[in-house]
């Protein structure tokens, strides 16, 4: 896949998941904790459960992704 946004090495990686996509997350958005978070604002209308499945992860350094890198941010769109 790839990211419409490069992430400067000095910055840190977030990625955006995307849950419950048969037998795997997909990522669709990688970027800073900031431009995650708008992405899911901004395309969360499109979809049919209006962000709930969206989960912003940041990558450490030196380690794979484990679910307490997971960030405590929620975002359902109303219509």
């Amino acid at each position: 896949m790839r990211f419409k946004e490069f992430v400067k090495e000095n910055k840190k990686s977030h990625f955006v998941y995307q849950k419950n996509v048969p037998d795997y997350q997909t990522v669709v958005h990688r970027g800073t904790e900031a431009s995650s978070k708008k992405y899911i604002k901004d395309k969360a209308k499109y979809f049919g459960h209006k962000g709930r499945d969206f989960v912003i992860y940041e990558k450490p350094k030196g380690r794979g992704i484990r679910p307490s890198d997971a960030l405590d941010f929620k975002y359902i769109h109303k219509d």
